[in-house]
């Protein structure tokens, strides 16, 4: 439970920002970046469906599914007048499902989709209901996923790269070993490092890589110490 709600406070932020734009569209409409989404009736519950990425049987989805939840119900509490009819869907964190869920939820009356997670079934979600009027705040940090009427509240590959190379080059630290594992993902934060590094006019000093699995990483370990000596 401990670990279930440290989880939770560690998502508070995206889930909180994702809610305060609900509490914004209850006011009244706001167009973003040419989406402009529902109008949204104040004086009512506002139905929101929250896609988290329980029933895959995986332990981890079903413990970040609770925590991505009790965050939701935490920032929900913040929220003052605003009223909100909370609905959790669990997508399993398959993209075929969570896009046939969210149209269930849309048919459930719900106004703002939040989640999901992974950039894959954000994408999904977002074609699914493209017309249908309903924005999707996907806590995906792929920013490749966004436009129309899907939007990504995660911190993204190129802000969490140009913080950690900007402490780095004030620490006087500027030369840089990339680690990344040989996945879409990985390959983006690749990229990501290598852009800030240019920018902070650090250099990459050598760049290793890993298959995404625990044997992976063991597998590479050599090399990716060989590199960086």
């Amino acid at each position: 439970m401990i670990a279930v709600f440290a989880r939770a406070r560690k998502m508070l932020a995206p889930v909180a920002a994702a809610l305060a734009a609900v509490a914004l569209s209850a006011c009244e409409p706001i167009p973003v970046g040419g989406q402009t989404g529902p109008a949204i009736d104040p004086t009512g519950p506002v139905t929101v469906a929250l896609l988290v990425p329980g029933g895959s049987g995986q332990a981890s989805d079903a413990t970040l599914a609770k925590s991505l939840e009790n965050a939701a119900l935490m920032a929900i509490a913040d929220l003052g007048n605003v009223q909100i009819d909370l609905r959790v869907y669990n997508t399993a964190g398959n993209p075929q499902t969570a896009a046939a869920i969210a149209r269930t939820a849309v048919n459930d009356g719900a106004r703002i989709i939040i989640g999901p997670l992974f950039a894959q079934e954000a994408n999904a979600v977002g074609n699914s209901l493209r017309g249908a009027n309903v924005n999707v705040l996907s806590f995906s940090n792929n920013t490749a996923v966004a436009g129309g009427n899907v939007f990504v509240l995660g911190p993204t590959f190129e802000n969490t790269a140009n913080r950690l190379v900007s402490y780095a080059a004030r620490q006087g630290q500027r030369r840089i070993m990339i680690v990344h594992d040989n996945t879409p993902a990985g390959e983006s934060g690749r990229a990501a490092i290598a852009s800030a590094a240019a920018r902070a006019g650090s250099s990459v000093a050598g760049t290793a890589s890993y298959e995404f699995s625990q044997n992976g990483i063991v597998a590479a370990a050599p090399q990716i110490v060989a590199t960086a000596n």
